[in-house]
């Protein structure tokens, strides 16, 4: 009866797949628009890593007001990750996805203008609020483009091609600020964000000709409302969004703000060594994005494809933890292992996306990226309080602090293991064509 069950699902996402495969040249193109507008989103989360020092000097930062800065960014993505969820099924993504990446054209400005700490995080949470569409925009137009058996990998490819704009502000961005400066680099990447704003919104369409999305009647807020306590209604979404708080958070903590001072103090690399193996990251991040996404597709299961993900980056945090002499080719190892090992949260997306109809995929989605993008920013926080727990002033070493931080990590992320063991898995030959 199983293998009967799993055939006629084969056979309905096979049927599907047919009807998306009529739209496939607009699909790509779509894709591709939205992409380069993603790429900036990436590229704006990571860039303190690099010019971490520029802030020490220029606003006078302490490693915890450090963590504040970058940490508002996530916050602010975080905290904008329901109402943008309502908003795409309310309005549509194309005109969401626009209004709101114009924010980090404005926050980009203001970042490098910016005189006091206050000034800076302000900057990043607008920043961080409007770049809170790019992923979840894009995957609500997938799920209308592409058949839903493809779901992981439309996901996966897109973020690590997105990855792209977190090699950007490795060597590129520490070139690009030892040429001019880091207020003129921001006031560059404005400029490009706001032209790649233009480009998306002339080229991205909700959704495929005859689909069924052209024919809906938008929801009143009341029923936006009621969509997302149906979503909430379901206990097995807790598990799920425990794994996701802890999933991607401790490879952007370390990428976006504590690689390149744990790679400066602990190793003694200056900024362009420290942009060159930040590069080196960044691709490792890319290949874990892209080879995740078709996982749950080959093995036919998402729970544990996510859950090996999970465990592996809690092993690798643990011998960071645990090893304090490492040489700087074993540090940069099981950093790059952490960027291939913590990119399951593409899976997570995917095995969150398959558990409830498409009307509510807006807010299904984006309520996982809340727990996800939650998760950094908390844990963000409590990463500067941990740091500044062992300052060289006392006559710590600054190995100390990181392997407190990486130990923190792998326990953070060994309780969302805990959590997530629970839940039913959800395979892709079970699912069916919206």
């Amino acid at each position: 009866m199983i293998a009967v069950a799993r055939r006629a699902a084969k056979a309905r996402v096979t049927a599907g797949s047919a009807a998306h495969r009529g739209h496939m040249g607009a699909a790509i193109r779509i894709y591709i628009f939205l992409n380069l507008l993603y790429l900036m989103s990436m590229f704006y989360r990571s860039t303190n890593a690099v010019i971490a020092d520029e802030l020490r000097v220029d606003l006078g930062a302490t490693p915890g007001e450090l963590s504040l800065i970058t940490g508002a960014f996530f916050a602010a993505f975080a905290l904008m990750q329901i109402p943008v969820g309502m908003l795409l099924d309310r309005f549509g993504p194309r005109r969401v996805i626009a209004l709101m990446m114009l924010l980090p054209v404005g926050g980009a400005i203001l970042f490098a203008s910016a005189e006091s700490v206050a000034m800076a995080t302000a900057a990043q949470a607008i920043i961080g609020g409007g770049c809170a569409v790019g992923l979840m925009g894009a995957v609500v137009i997938f799920a209308r483009w592409f058949p839903p058996d493809r779901m992981a990998t439309m996901i996966a490819l897109y973020t690590g091609l997105g990855n792209i704009g977190i090699v950007l502000t490795a060597t590129p961005l520490a070139l690009a600020v030892a040429a001019i400066g880091w207020r003129g680099s921001f006031a560059l990447i404005a400029v490009v964000t706001a032209v790649l704003v233009l480009l998306a919104f002339l080229v991205v369409r909700d959704a495929p000709p005859g689909h069924a999305y052209h024919a809906r009647q938008p929801e009143s807020p009341r029923q936006v409302f009621a969509g997302v306590r149906e979503v909430l209604s379901n206990r097995r979404i807790y598990s799920i969004l425990a794994l996701a708080f802890v999933s991607l958070s401790v490879i952007l903590i370390l990428r976006s703000l504590w690689a390149g001072p744990y790679l400066a103090e602990v190793h003694g690399l200056d900024r362009i060594e420290i942009g060159n193996t930040l590069t080196i990251l960044s691709i490792a991040m890319l290949v874990g994005n892209v080879g995740f996404g078709p996982l749950d597709r080959l093995l036919d299961t998402r729970k544990w494809v996510s859950l090996a993900g999970a465990v592996a980056t809690a092993s690798i945090l643990a011998v960071l933890a645990a090893l304090p002499d490492l040489a700087l080719w074993q540090a940069t190892a099981l950093l790059c292992a952490l960027g291939v090992t913590s990119n399951y949260v593409v899976t997570l997306l995917a095995h969150a996306r398959a558990m409830y109809p498409d009307r509510l995929v807006g807010r299904t989605v984006t309520l996982v990226n809340f727990a996800n993008f939650g998760g950094i920013a908390v844990l963000q926080f409590a990463s500067g309080s941990i740091v500044d727990l062992f300052p060289a002033s006392a006559g710590y070493d600054p190995v100390d602090a990181y392997r407190a931080l990486f130990a923190f990590l792998a326990v953070a992320v060994l309780l969302g293991i805990l959590a997530y063991l629970p839940v039913r898995d959800f395979r892709p030959s079970e699912d069916r064509v919206a």
